[in-house]
């Protein structure tokens, strides 16, 4: 399935004002379960360490970490201006930027992140690999990520599947290192069909640790 850019603004558009009461009706787990996966592998307590928001949306996520570390720097960064109007008010992010991602890149300096992360985006890209090698690009070596992505559903959802495998190669090629993917409940749709995501988190490692020969 196919997004288009001005299709996912005029959905999230519509959502903006309702989107969170609405989807914590629907059990919407992911934010929860990525952070607190996150920081049990990844420290992210350092005042001032620097989280870019792929997608921040409303900021369900990016609001999790704040919860842990108030003195960190987020990032947010979405397609739809509607979506972070309703961030905006909530006063969770320290910078927020509207833009395409997908289609223009990241508008970041090159190793300027200490962690990216994404809840809900990578099921609405049509060319994951691209953005994947951008989000390599703006993360510091040593720097953690971590992102969701559709798994499956009983009756089926309109989104973008994308394979394990293909993922993976597209993460080994930005030097990021995978350390898990478990498959874990999102929410339910208007349904009550459960949707699982698989959660992908790793390590960018631009210098690998190299066992030296001993012979």
């Amino acid at each position: 399935m196919a997004f288009s850019a001005s299709g996912i603004k005029r959905l999230y558009g519509g959502w903006a004002r309702g989107y969170d009461f609405k989807f914590g009706l629907r059990g919407y787990k992911a934010p929860e379960y990525l952070s607190a996966r996150f920081h049990e592998t990844y420290n992210c307590l350092k005042p001032g360490t620097r989280i870019l928001d792929l997608g921040i949306g409303t900021g369900l996520l990016a609001q999790r970490f704040k919860e842990v570390n108030p003195q960190c720097h987020i990032t947010g960064i979405d397609i739809s201006a509607a979506m972070l109007e309703q961030c905006h008010k909530k006063n969770i992010a320290d910078t927020l930027v509207c833009e395409d991602f997908q289609r223009q890149g990241l508008p970041f300096e090159s190793a300027s992140f200490d962690a990216v992360v994404s809840s809900g985006v990578f099921e609405l890209l049509n060319e994951p690999d691209s953005v994947i090698k951008e989000i390599g690009r703006v993360l510091k070596d040593g720097g953690g990520f971590s992102f969701t992505s559709f798994s499956n559903s009983l009756l089926g959802y309109a989104c973008n599947f994308h394979s394990e495998k293909l993922l993976k190669q597209s993460f080994e090629s930005a030097s990021m290192e995978l350390n898990e993917n478990p498959r874990f409940f999102a929410f339910r749709d208007i349904c009550v069909n459960p949707i699982f995501y698989r959660l992908y988190s790793g390590v960018k490692n631009t210098h690998p640790f190299i066992i030296p020969d001993q012979a």
